[in-house]
């Protein structure tokens, strides 16, 4: 469940992943390509640093998350992450440690990294870093990126269409709005009728809701919106 969940936070999210160790970036890289959808390589600090800050300068957001060792030649991994702080104050950073370089992880706390994984790798712990820190970068994006060119503006409670607007009734936005609030969790029939009528939720049934969200299902791709059977209903996000 936890990988599935990954999958869907981190599919269509590109990755700056530096480190010296040629042999286990090229193995780290094969396993970060499983779950996102661009994985660039840099081989010291700063190697990393220039291929962010041109991201950077060419788009405004660098990458969506940057994941770097600590001793590397040239400028390491405090280093690095400073400058890039100087650029971009919140920029999501994944710190790589060995069991021997604990004495830099305070320095690290206190410059505002929250996630680190430890040399060797266990694939579990690897998953479950992965995972809160995309569903971070999810629950902070203004745009949450759906199935077959699908989007959600947040400013605005707006869906797209190749960045075309959708027209949707008022219960509709609120409706959708729960699905992407949820991510990958389920939205449960309850919450629906609660967030939808209010005190009137004693007098809802499903013979209300469904047709409701049937006309929505006609606006959009089929597989979208899922129901869960007996619970409530959970969006559809693609995997690259």
């Amino acid at each position: 469940m936890s990988m599935a969940s990954l999958l869907q936070y981190s599919s269509g999210l590109k990755v700056l992943y530096i480190e010296d160790d040629e042999a286990f970036a090229l193995e780290v890289k094969d396993l970060l390509s499983s779950f996102f959808l661009q994985v660039d390589i840099a081989k010291d600090g700063e190697e990393g640093f220039a291929r962010y800050k041109k991201a950077y300068e060419l788009q405004g957001i660098g990458y969506d998350l940057v994941i770097t060792d600590i001793n590397m030649p040239l400028m390491n991994g405090i280093e690095l992450t400073k400058a890039i702080y100087e650029l971009n104050e919140h920029q999501p950073i994944v710190v790589i440690s060995a069991h021997n370089e604990s004495q830099y992880l305070l320095e690290f706390v206190n410059i505002g990294i929250e996630y680190f994984l430890v040399k060797p790798f266990n694939t579990d712990e690897v998953i479950n870093v992965l995972l809160k820190v995309t569903k971070k970068i999810y629950l902070n994006s203004s745009i949450v990126k759906l199935a077959n060119g699908y989007t959600w503006d947040r400013n605005s409670l707006s869906l797209l269409f190749e960045n075309k607007p959708i027209k949707l009734t008022k219960k509709e936005i609120m409706f959708f709005k729960m699905l992407i609030d949820n991510g990958t969790s389920i939205t449960k029939t309850e919450d629906i009728f609660f967030e939808l009528w209010g005190d009137k939720v004693e007098d809802i049934n499903t013979d209300v809701l469904n047709p409701m969200i049937s006309r929505l299902r006609k606006k959009l791709p089929k597989q979208l919106i899922k129901s869960v059977y007996g619970l409530g209903y959970t969006l559809y996000y693609e995997v690259e």
